[in-house]
């Protein structure tokens, strides 16, 4: 039993208890064992009407039988099973069609969920083949700001236990490495800063001693980052802020520094931008600016215009603090290695509030950790600034495209008129035009379909709107992935409310489970409410 049958049973005998001792308390004890029935009946079809309530029947395994060969069969399993049985074999889910079929072998890798769906609803029996050493699952971020982390992240399978390692490689160099061990499923996690700008495809691959087990692109997008305009208010000179004064000018973003000397004596520094005296601030100098970073000692006078600015104009607040009080309500963004958080975030209306105790990162720049700096603050900067409303924003799916296959592309559109999705690939400049069809209760969200035909990287744009770029892989890349993807959707599917589950009960036939119709439940619901409601009129 799962989980919700659980809760459906404790709440089914918990309402029965009640239901019961009402009835049996009434002063008036006639018909009280019809009254007591009709309120069995009816707590027990609720309970039916939630759980899945299936039942037992029989079908004898004759010729009938079929075979259904997909990707990855093995030629040897099927030959021995055919010795046994003359059957009828196809290749594609789509010509399974036989009159009178009792039941369906599926050899291989198995079969998507949309494939599923063509075969007869008769009891399937999926013998799948042997997993292969490789990647089975992998997230990574595709889209990234400039000095932001790339985290690959995903599980590697392995049936032997062998040591194999995995490499992360770009622009002709490893830029990261892990070794895995352990049989079965192991998960693994590499990291990269990009450096480069633009569009970039890096490799994952996984050795075995001199062996290549697998090799797979990787495609990364640095974007160009936004141009941010940041007020730093400093407590006292030091040099933590003044190397992230630095750090920002020199990757453009426009800094005003200001520093106290004394009180209500300050020192002032341009960079890259010129606002004028911020000696006094007012909500017209603030809106000039992006991100405010404050030393909490300064934030005595500021602090309720500073907060008001934050929750009615989206500013982002960050607050450098020497002791980092977690409040309720906060999410922590960077721990250290103990655990312990160094950087928070908390929603305050329009925008956010940052809390950091990090007083010493620039001596992560002394140690010439360019890199390590530069994803730091890029990840703090990133969350304070928040988010662009965006008139378009694109999503496909499935999130490895492949060529040749169906690609769903949905359009988040604020804009007016009928938008059209221009499909183009990295070497040609001819467009593929997709036509969206408009969501009927989500007037802003459209949706198509497309069929890429080449690998690589390609982009996708309105009219009007940017270009968001995308890729394709080949039909051969994560072959390992896809397997067992298919392999988990055809078991799902057997085990699925829309299918007959076969279950061995002997060498002279097999049963199979179906599910019981919902109708007659809520029928039974009816009738024993209308007796109860009839009899309490009489």
């Amino acid at each position: 039993m799962t989980a919700w049958s659980y809760i459906v049973v404790f709440l089914s005998l918990a309402l029965l208890a009640l239901l019961l001792t009402c009835e049996w308390k009434r002063v008036n004890r006639a018909r009280l064992s019809w009254r007591l029935s009709a309120t069995v009946m009816l707590v027990v079809a609720l309970a039916a009407i939630a759980l899945p309530v299936t039942y037992k029947r029989g079908f004898t395994i004759g010729g009938k039988e079929g075979v259904l060969l997909t990707e990855g069969y093995d030629q040897d399993s099927v030959r021995l099973f055919m010795q046994a049985k003359k059957t009828p074999v196809w290749m594609s889910a789509a010509d399974v069609k036989e009159p009178g079929l009792s039941v369906l072998h599926i050899f291989g890798d198995g079969l998507t969920r949309e494939q599923c769906a063509t075969l007869p609803s008769v009891p399937l029996i999926f013998h799948p083949s042997v997993m292969r050493a490789g990647v089975v699952s992998i997230y990574w971020q595709q889209a990234l700001w400039p000095g932001e982390i790339c985290r690959i992240q995903g599980r590697f399978y392995d049936p032997g236990g062998r040591p194999v390692k995995l490499l992360l490689t770009g622009m002709h160099t490893v830029l990261d490495s892990t070794e895995i061990k352990s049989q079965g499923e192991s998960r693994f996690e590499l990291r990269t800063v990009p450096v480069q700008a633009g569009r970039a495809v890096y490799r994952l691959i996984a050795l075995n001693g001199a062996d290549t087990l697998e090799q797979e692109p990787i495609p990364v997008e640095v974007l160009q980052g936004k141009v941010l305009k940041v007020l730093i208010l400093a407590a006292s000179p030091d040099f933590e802020n003044r190397f992230i004064a630095g750090w920002l000018a020199d990757n453009g973003h426009g800094v005003e520094v200001r520093t106290t000397i004394s009180k209500g004596k300050y020192d002032r520094a341009d960079l890259n931008m010129a606002v004028g005296a911020v000696d006094h601030l007012s909500p017209g100098l603030l809106d000039k600016f992006d991100v405010v970073m404050a030393d909490a000692a300064v934030l005595k006078t500021d602090d309720a215009l500073l907060r008001g600015q934050v929750a009615e104009k989206g500013l982002g607040l960050i607050i450098r603090d020497s002791i980092l009080r977690f409040r309720p309500g906060e999410r922590g963004l960077i721990r250290d290695s103990l655990g312990r958080i160094q950087v928070s975030e908390s929603m305050y209306g329009a925008g956010k509030i940052i809390f950091t105790n990090l007083q010493t990162t620039y001596t992560r720049l002394l140690a010439g950790d360019k890199k390590g700096y530069a994803a730091l603050w890029t990840s703090v900067l990133k969350e304070a600034a928040g988010k662009d409303a965006v008139a378009e924003r694109w999503q496909l799916a499935p999130d490895l495209p492949v060529v040749d296959q169906p690609v769903k592309v949905l359009l988040r559109y604020a804009g007016s008129g009928l938008p059209q999705g221009f499909f183009e690939t990295e070497e040609e400049s001819t467009s593929v035009v997709t036509y969206l069809a408009q969501r009927p209760l989500l007037s802003f969200v459209w949706e198509g379909l497309y069929w890429p035909r080449s690998a690589g990287w390609q982009s996708i744009h309105t009219t009007q709107g940017d270009r968001t770029w995308w890729y394709t892989w080949a039909a051969n890349d994560w072959r390992t992935l896809h397997r067992m993807e298919k392999m988990r959707e055809t078991e799902r599917w057997i085990a699925g409310a829309r299918n007959i589950k076969v279950e061995k009960t002997g060498a002279a036939g097999e049963a199979s489970r179906a599910p019981v119709g919902k109708g007659w439940f809520y029928l039974l619901v009816i009738l024993s409410c209308l007796f109860l409601w009839v009899e309490r009129k009489i």
